[in-house]
């Protein structure tokens, strides 16, 4: 059975602002129904336009699977998100958008 890692983040994204803990339980939902062992999630730095921790998970060669709470967590800018799409296609990673259901 594939392992997980959750990304999460406290900003606000398409004007709401969803609760660390409930962006934990649809991660983690999603992982049960799709059978993914669910490990913790990595948490984004509150500053605004912030990819940090996403990019961190991204060049983790220990993290195949990453399961993000929504695709609105991406960078929001174009070319910061081409960045994440190149890194991500490289290491040959999965990535998982549980809200949404679907996968990169």
């Amino acid at each position: 059975m594939k392992k997980a890692r959750g990304y999460i983040f406290s900003r606000s994204f398409l004007g709401e602002r969803v609760p660390q803990s409930i962006q934990n339980l649809a991660i983690r939902d999603f992982c049960e129904r799709n059978h993914i062992i669910y490990q913790l999630s990595a948490t984004e730095y509150a500053m605004e336009n912030s990819s940090k921790v996403l990019f961190k998970l991204a060049r983790d060669k220990k993290e195949n699977n990453i399961v993000l709470y929504s695709l609105f967590q991406l960078p929001s800018f174009a070319l910061e998100r081409s960045k994440f799409y190149k890194i991500v296609l490289k290491q040959k990673k999965n990535i998982y958008f549980a809200l949404e259901i679907k996968s990169l």
